[in-house]
Order: C-alpha cells, then sequence, then structure tokens
C-alpha cells in the first residue's frame, strides 16, 4: 500500500517502523503478516528548513478469512498402485494441512478415507476446517485367456494354462469335464473328447473379481496308422523312424512322446536333448529322418512315440565306404535283400544290430550267425543297424 505523508515545507518525507510484520520502502509499505504495526514519518529539514517533528501512525492488519475447499471430482477415484489425493479450490496460498484417517501419508489401498484440510497458519489467516470423505473404489480386473490347440490323445499328455489378469493376480483354472483334470495351471489330458476350462480371479482388498472366462480344449484320437511305438532300454537303443512329419522337427515327430530330461538322441549329422518337454537340436539342420539309425540314450525303459506319416517308397541314400547307420522304413519285418534291392554288396560285407546279430555277405548271398543264416539278418520296424561297405554307392530304400 501506498503511504502518503507530505511536509509543509514541501520536502520529501521518509518513512520506517520496528513491526516485522511490514517492509518498507520508498512510499510503499508491504504487509508481511496481521498485526499491528506503527509507521513513523519525519522529514530532517535542510539549509532553510527546520527538522519536523515526527509523526506516528498505527496500522491494523487483521488476518485474512480463508475460502478453499476440496474440489469434488478429486474425492472419487479408482485403485490403481498410486498414493491418492485430494484437490483444494480457492486455496490462494493459505498453508493447510491434509490428512487421511488422521495421518498426512497418503492413501493408495481401496477404501473410504476422512479428509480434513486445516489452516495450519493461525496467525495471519482466521481458523478454518474442512471434512469430506474420499473414496477409493477397487480396480477394474480382466482376464484373457487365448483359445486353445486342439490336442491329440496321449497318455500322460500335460497342456500348460496360460491365462492372465489385467490386475496381476494368479488366475485359477476349473473343469467340469471329466476327460481332463486341473493341477495349478496344467492341465492332464485323460481321453478324447471336448473339454471345457473355466479361468477365474477372485480379485482381492483392491481389485474386484474378474469375469469368469471359459475355453473349449478338442482331443481327438491318436491315428494309429500314423504312430510308431519303439521299446526303449534304460541306456542306450538303436532305433529307425517310419514315420515323418511335414514340418521334419523333432518336437513334431515326438510331441507325443514322454522323454525324462537329458535324454538324447543321437545320429551320424548330430544330437538332439529333451529338457524341460522340448527337444534341443545340436545343429537346426539335425532333423529326423525315415530309414536312418539312431541311437536314444534314455534314462527309463519305455516305449517312444512317434508320430507321423509313413514315407514313400524308393527314398534315395548314399551309402560310404565304411560303416553306415540304417534302418527299416516299413511297418512290418523285411530282409535287407527287399529293402535295399539295388544294394551293390561286396565279399566281405557286414550288418549287424545291437544284439549281437550279424550278417555277412559272401557270392552273391547274406549268411547270418541266427538260426537261418541263409537270407540275412531279419531287419525289424523300429530297430537300427550299421552296415559296413567296401564300396560307397547310392541306393533306394524301400
Amino acid at each position: 500500500m501506498g503511504l502518503g505523508a507530505t511536509a509543509s515545507s514541501g520536502l520529501p518525507v521518509s518513512y520506517g517502523s520496528a513491526n516485522t510484520n511490514v517492509m518498507i520502502s520508498g512510499t510503499n509499505l508491504s504487509i508481511l503478516g496481521a498485526g499491528t504495526a506503527m509507521i513513523v514519518a519525519t522529514q530532517a529539514g535542510n539549509s532553510n528548513y527546520l527538522v519536523a517533528t515526527p509523526v506516528t501512525n498505527a496500522l491494523v492488519i487483521q488476518p485474512a478469512t480463508p475460502s478453499f475447499d476440496f474440489v469434488s471430482n478429486s474425492l472419487n477415484a479408482y485403485y490403481n498402485g498410486s498414493n491418492m489425493s485430494v484437490g483444494l479450490v480457492n486455496l490462494g496460498g493459505v498453508p493447510v494441512s491434509v490428512t487421511y484417517n488422521g495421518v498426512t501419508n497418503l492413501p493408495t489401498g481401496a477404501g473410504t478415507y476422512t479428509v480434513v484440510a486445516t489452516v495450519t497458519d493461525t496467525n495471519n489467516y482466521t481458523s478454518k476446517s474442512v471434512t469430506n470423505t474420499l473414496v477409493i473404489a477397487k480396480g477394474s480386473n480382466a482376464i484373457s485367456f487365448p483359445a486353445l490347440t486342439n490336442q491329440v490323445y496321449s497318455n500322460g499328455l500335460v497342456v500348460g494354462l496360460g491365462a492372465s489378469a489385467s490386475s496381476g493376480l494368479a488366475v485359477s483354472y476349473s473343469t467340469p469335464s471329466t476327460n481332463v483334470t486341473v493341477s495349478g495351471t496344467n492341465l492332464s489330458i485323460l481321453g478324447v473328447g471336448t473339454a471345457t476350462i473355466v479361468a477365474t480371479q477372485a480379485g482381492n482388498s483392491n481389485y474386484v473379481a474378474a469375469t469368469p472366462v471359459t475355453n473349449t480344449l478338442v482331443i481327438t484320437p491318436a491315428s494309429a496308422t500314423n504312430q510308431q511305438t519303439i521299446a526303449l532300454n534304460v541306456g542306450c537303443t538303436w532305433i529307425c523312424f517310419n514315420v515323418g512329419t511335414p514340418d521334419g522337427t523333432w518336437g513334431g515327430l515326438l510331441s507325443q512322446d514322454r522323454a525324462s530330461s537329458n535324454d538324447v538322441i543321437l545320429g551320424n549329422a548330430g544330437s538332439a536333448t529333451y529338457y524341460s518337454g522340448s527337444w534341443y537340436p545340436s545343429d537346426p539342420g539335425f532333423r529326423p529322418a525315415t530309414g536312418v539309425m539312431y541311437m536314444v540314450r534314455s534314462a527309463n525303459a519305455r516305449n517312444m512315440i512317434a508320430n507321423g506319416t509313413p514315407p514313400g517308397s524308393g527314398q534315395p541314400a548314399t551309402l560310404t565306404a565304411g560303416w553306415n547307420w540304417i534302418g527299416s522304413r516299413g511297418a512290418t519285418n523285411t530282409t535287407l535283400a527287399v529293402m535295399i534291392p539295388d544294394l551293390n554288396a561286396s565279399d566281405g560285407d557286414v550288418i549287424v544290430d545291437q544284439t549281437g546279430g550279424m550278417a555277412t555277405y559272401y557270392q552273391g548271398t547274406w549268411y547270418a550267425n541266427t538260426t537261418n543264416p541263409v537270407g540275412g539278418l531279419p531287419i525289424r520296424p523300429g530297430n537300427g543297424y550299421q552296415i559296413y561297405l567296401r564300396n560307397a554307392q547310392i541306393v533306394h530304400l524301400y
């Protein structure tokens, strides 16, 4: 505010105050706080005028009356994991303290909070306190449950369930169907047919319960005509596949097989290791083939199950001079002469199996060390064989 004292001499008047609730600069008085301030006007005179007698005035500064209140749309919120606070309107720089259920910590969780805003500077402002209610409603919660891929029945088959909730809370599963069972996030297949799986999330103190989501799973019978069962020993077994898959992967061929972790399939061109539900080849180019022998190292004696389609006849194969790994591409017992009709054997060529069976070629005939030595070693489906040839050649497998 401006100060308007004058001197009869016409000389300028100076101002001063010993009070701390005002500050004077020139003819302007700045108010710093409520209370009474004494303002002294002086004029020091000059060579022609005497010093004027000082004049004192009192200035009374009343405390301001606040008019703040809560912003109405800040009193309702939804839980999102963040701290929540209310807004004040018409605050005008008034210092206030806001409490939530009696404490100044900002609330986070869903619930109802009594909110009180109170003036903290009662020297310069009249006392005022306003009270209201902050309601933090529970957050939304929705389940995402991707469609389930149809399955071909296999004994012991387990399917992982991958539903998730927008709240981040764990999803539970249940089923009214009798051809499957649920344990945690795993679904065990017990039989063919259609199974209904329900995903639920019950919510908690901060999230509402999600609407249940239902998915169906179709389990079709395994195709016996395209399924090969190979008996495995504990340790190493020589095997051969007579079915193949279009994708040419170990996972596709052995999708229904129940291997143990660290079981290994060893071939001439690489290996594949089973771990945590998947086969991992040593090289992307190492893929399953029919008519080729593999060594399987298994932790358990069991039946290996391969699913696919039977191969066509007359598959070309390159046999090197020395030892080669071969096997039957057919589904029934046969002989080497029938399996490889264009084999150009030489005297002294040998074929062996894992059990010690052996046949040697001499002057147009294979002679086996079995009870029926003439005609060669029996070639059985699923078994692997090693054949020693003196001469490299390209043949056709049947």
